[in-house]
């Protein structure tokens, strides 16, 4: 028979780091994790808007951190197969700090998802809201070989909201 002892100081010992967790929730308030609900909103166009497949390649370019240069890119994409129909829906939308927010995203083809709650950042720059050129470049290693820009790091700098 198991000492009453026992499971008492196992389940206390279990039950610390739970209540010690629960009380770093999101009921506090994070200098700089949050962002207003309009900026959720168009954190979630910019994404949604980018993996559109019926979006025209220049309209991709500028909803992208450093666009111009992938500009090849996007139009590879928007010429191949693999590309018609895809579409994206976003899930979720934090703060990263100033200019920054993580973004939790699937992307589907024909509305059936195929990655599945990918992880990406989105920057403020300039006053808009871009796919972050890391959050691109990572896909396309998915797909096989990115080109040599992704390797070449970032370009820009997301600039404080004031």
């Amino acid at each position: 028979m198991v000492d009453r002892m026992v499971v008492s100081r196992l389940m206390a010992a279990c039950a610390v780091p739970v209540l010690l967790t629960a009380g770093c929730g999101r009921g506090e308030t994070a200098s700089d994790g949050s962002i207003p609900n309009g900026e959720v909103q168009a954190v979630t166009t910019t994404f949604e808007r980018f993996f559109d497949s019926s979006i025209a390649v220049d309209q991709k370019a500028a909803l992208l951190e450093n666009g111009q240069a992938f500009t090849e890119t996007l139009e590879r994409q928007a010429n191949s197969s693999i590309a018609g129909g895809a579409t994206a829906s976003v899930s979720q939308v934090d703060g990263a700090g100033p200019a920054r927010a993580t973004v939790t995203f699937t992307i589907k083809k024909h509305g059936i998802p195929l990655l599945v709650n990918r992880h990406g950042i989105a920057l403020q720059i300039d006053g808009s809201w871009k796919v972050a050129a890391q959050t691109f470049c990572d896909l396309l290693r998915v797909q096989g070989s990115p080109p040599a820009v992704c390797d070449a790091g970032p370009t820009t700098t997301p600039s404080p909201t004031s």
